[in-house]
């Protein structure tokens, strides 16, 4: 049962308005009928754990909850927000509600692995065979960002969070400085550049074939970067 404001300002005194609210008297109409919405959920949530409601499923009045689910999912990410107040948002957190997609909370969890990654590393030059110590395989789920950021597929916050870890774009240019730093590696080990053409590094790197690659390019490339001949020529190597 509700009433609405104007019936409560219009037609009932204050005594009577105070022994309603005693009672849990919901006064808005949109309100009542999230109360009842909440309830079912909850019930729901109570006895199978989840709100992963089937789309045909409905209450004992025949409310299809599964529906209103996504549907005010959708609604709360669309405004932002604003289309659920603090304590409707709490209230439904408490039963197991996520208000983002399930996308959103893949890269959320990717994102994590790479900021823990760029604290321990100073940047995301990771391989892509990389996993993190739990096992992710953040290399793969780095190299997908960059092909979904070719595509235009990322938001421009993600953009921006990812820059902010000094984010390469480019698959090439990731591969190089990936490369160029297990040449640092070896400079600080051994004092030179004189790799094996057969060397590999512990990940399996063929470290001695990519310094062979890079004097080829640059002898036979008019265009090879400077930058990448100042940080080669930085660490010794002989053309």
């Amino acid at each position: 049962v509700f009433y609405s404001s104007a019936i409560r300002q219009d037609y009932l005194n204050e005594t009577r308005i105070q022994q309603l609210n005693e009672l849990g008297m919901v006064w808005d109409h949109h309100d009542a009928l999230w109360e009842h919405n909440y309830r079912s959920a909850k019930a729901f949530y109570a006895a199978h754990g989840h709100l992963r409601i089937p789309e045909e499923y409905r209450d004992e009045d025949g409310v299809r909850i599964g529906t209103w689910i996504r549907n005010m999912r959708s609604r709360y990410r669309q405004s932002n927000g604003a289309s659920l107040s603090p304590q409707q948002k709490q209230r439904m957190e408490a039963i197991g509600m996520r208000f983002e997609s399930r996308s959103d909370v893949e890269w959320q969890n990717g994102y994590a692995h790479a900021k823990a990654y760029h604290a321990q590393h100073h940047d995301l030059l990771v391989p892509s065979a990389y996993r993190a110590a739990d096992g992710y395989p953040l290399g793969e789920w780095l190299s997908k960002q960059r092909a979904h950021y070719r595509n235009n597929l990322l938001k421009p916050l993600q953009v921006s969070r990812l820059n902010e870890l000094d984010m390469v774009w480019s698959d090439n240019e990731a591969r190089w400085n990936q490369n160029y730093q297990k040449a640092c590696d070896y400079y600080r080990e051994n004092g030179n550049l004189k790799v094996p053409t057969t060397y590999r590094t512990a990940d399996g790197t063929q470290l001695g074939s990519w310094i062979r690659t890079q004097k080829k390019a640059y002898r036979e490339a008019k265009n090879y970067p400077k930058e990448r001949i100042h940080k080669l020529e930085a660490l010794g190597i002989k053309w």
